[in-house]
Parts: C-alpha cells; sequence; structure tokens
C-alpha cells in the first residue's frame, strides 16, 4: 500500500484535470424561450435570467406582460409569472435547451408545458 502512495499526487491532478470541463458546464436558462401551453391553447414567450439558483424574467403572454421570479436547483426549475389573471406557476425540468412539465394557471388549471430556447 504505501508503495503506491508516490503516485497520489499524480492521480489526484489527474482526477480533477479530468473534472474540470463538467465543473464549468453550468445549468443555465438564461435567454429568451418560445412556451407551449396546450390546455390554454396558447404559445407565449418569455425572458430568463439566472443569478445563481435565482430566476427573473418577463412572461408574454395573451394577456400582456408578467413579472416572473423563481428558482432553479439542478435541472429541476420552479417560477411564477404574476399575470393579469392570478398567478401562473410552472414545475419543471430543464434538458439541454428544453423545459417541460406542470403548471398552474388562472382559468385553465392544471396542464403540461414545454418550452424551447430560441
Amino acid at each position: 500500500m504505501l508503495k503506491f502512495l508516490p503516485l497520489l499526487p499524480c492521480l489526484l491532478a489527474l482526477s480533477l484535470s479530468c473534472s474540470s470541463p463538467l465543473l464549468a458546464q453550468a445549468t443555465t436558462v438564461d435567454g429568451s424561450w418560445n412556451v407551449a401551453i396546450p390546455a390554454a391553447k396558447s404559445n407565449p414567450k418569455m425572458d430568463l435570467v439566472q443569478k445563481g439558483n435565482v430566476l427573473s424574467g418577463t412572461f408574454y403572454g395573451p394577456r400582456g406582460d408578467a413579472p416572473i421570479t423563481g428558482t432553479i436547483e439542478g435541472q429541476r426549475v420552479n417560477f411564477t409569472a404574476e399575470t393579469k389573471g392570478g398567478p401562473a406557476k410552472f414545475d419543471g425540468v430543464l434538458e439541454g435547451n428544453t423545459m417541460k412539465g406542470k403548471a398552474n394557471l388562472p382559468r385553465v388549471g392544471a396542464s403540461d408545458w414545454t418550452a424551447v430556447k430560441r
């Protein structure tokens, strides 16, 4: 066991150099998104800004613009758009340039939703 001790620094350096590209690839939702909400028969757009795990932005829906607040934890996204009809709550998963999940919408109720980054 002790004969491998001199190799420890080399192995540690190798493991760090191999994992650094993975550490550099942070998940981000920054940008503009096309949204599809089949139950609402609506295809709004939204702009999102991510600072750490905090989300903010603007939802451009059929009844006007609405501020967005929310969070991202790993691949899980959760945000609310404060629309004129009431809060529209979205819960979903980020997969590359796509998000999808469930929403609870004013006047509509529960719905699936998807978003694709523009």
